[in-house]
């Protein structure tokens, strides 16, 4: 089996996603892109992810302007 350390999603992607969870994902480096385009996604939980991770969601993370639209942002390990 392949680790996959990106994960890819389109504009126009998950149109009615309401609530989006990532759990052990070790390979996975950060959020994908597409995740900005996503307005109906109101809860986002990261569940036992690296630290680095994480950290890259946190507001003045890399990636914080990629899930700043979400209402909830629920981090647990």
């Amino acid at each position: 089996m392949a680790i996959q350390e990106e994960w890819k999603v389109e504009q126009g992607a998950m149109p009615s996603i309401f609530c989006l969870e990532i759990e052990f994902c070790d390979s996975l480096k950060m959020i994908p892109d597409g995740l900005r385009f996503i307005t109906t996604l109101q809860e986002l939980k990261i569940k036992n992810m690296t630290k680095s991770f994480t950290d890259r969601l946190h507001e003045g993370g890399l990636d914080f302007d990629k899930v700043k639209h979400v209402r909830s942002l629920v981090f647990q390990s």
